[in-house]
């Protein structure tokens, strides 16, 4: 069984780490792309329904480069794992 991803709680609510839904979700697609598509796609909010920041990821020769990250609200984060949901084998 996979880990449940992590709720953090900050000033605007309770949000999650859109890199860890993305690995969670199994997706093919490089991050940066799927993020970006979601959230022009559906006109996410940023401030609203989600927030940006930079992060400094080490590499192994030592250097290091600059990604963006994004944290998600609950609610946005329901969507994403809606959006992936084959409804046609969901018995409701």
């Amino acid at each position: 069984m996979k880990d449940i991803i992590k709720i953090h709680d900050t000033k605007k609510g309770k949000v999650i780490n859109a890199r860890e839904l993305h690995a969670y979700m199994e997706s093919n697609r490089q991050f940066a792309n799927w993020i970006k598509e979601r959230i022009s796609t559906y006109g996410f909010v940023i401030n609203q329904d989600y927030i940006t920041f930079n992060k400094i990821v080490k590499r192994e020769n030592g250097g290091g480069s600059k990604r963006i990250e994004y944290s998600l609200n609950i609610d946005i984060a329901k969507v994403f794992l809606f959006m992936v949901i084959d409804v046609s084998k969901t018995t409701f």
